[in-house]
């Protein structure tokens, strides 16, 4: 698995990008490689959707899926806005946190493809402000930062830059990206050293570097 962020045309298929969840709530782009056809991107949101092969493929990685089993989707690609709706018993969803990573996961899934800038949802065919447990579905969404940490109270969100790091998940073949907000330029040099400084305290996480490891330097040529 890696997190990537393109598409492109492979020998035997085309190449896109999937988001799942662990066990943890933390969404995890996993690489696909799926038949050349119309409607690809329908076709990639739809091995998000639960079903027993679906629920299979993500669990070989110690994966879920994030859209309820038996929710059907119809989908709307113009003017760079992709309009999905979402039929079937969405409200069945256990909590905010799987309300809110089944509509992250939409938007991120979608906004991989050069041609959605932007997504908005309707929900049975219907316009909705809230999903049950007071998730937004409405307005436009674009896309946004994949699992963010919480921020610092000496940091304050509006003076934050963002770096993204992976850390290992519980499943060895996972990588989990994370968006860590940090002081200063958010450059290579930064995004090693909290890199170094590991997963946050709360985090399940792993590090990624062995303990003690330190930044020598980082240099960017070309």
């Amino acid at each position: 698995t890696s997190p990537v962020s393109a598409q492109g045309t492979l020998e035997g298929g085309v190449r896109t990008t999937v988001y799942y969840q662990d066990n943890y709530g933390y969404l995890v782009p996993v690489e696909k490689t799926i038949a050349e056809q119309t409607g690809v991107a329908k076709a990639t949101l739809a091995l998000m959707v639960s079903s027993p092969r679906n629920d299979m493929e993500a669990a070989r990685l110690g994966l879920r899926t994030v859209i309820p089993e038996g929710t059907e989707l119809d989908l709307d690609i113009s003017k760079g806005n992709a309009r999905i709706n979402l039929t079937g018993d969405v409200s069945s969803l256990p909590d905010a946190q799987a309300e809110a990573n089944m509509v992250s996961a939409i938007v991120q899934t979608l906004t991989e493809f050069d041609s959605v800038e932007t997504v908005s949802f309707l929900i049975n065919g219907r316009q909705a402000a809230k999903l049950p447990h007071g998730t937004s579905v409405s307005g436009v969404f674009s896309r946004g930062l994949v699992n963010l940490e919480s921020a610092s109270a000496s940091l304050p969100p509006e003076d934050a830059q963002t770096v993204m790091l992976y850390f290992p998940g519980d499943s060895a073949s996972v990588i989990v990206p994370v968006t860590r907000m940090v002081y200063g330029q958010a450059d290579v040099n930064t995004a090693v050293l909290e890199l170094l400084k590991g997963p946050s305290a709360q985090s399940p996480l792993e590090n990624a570097l062995p303990s003690g490891c330190g930044l020598i330097d980082a240099t960017l040529k070309d």
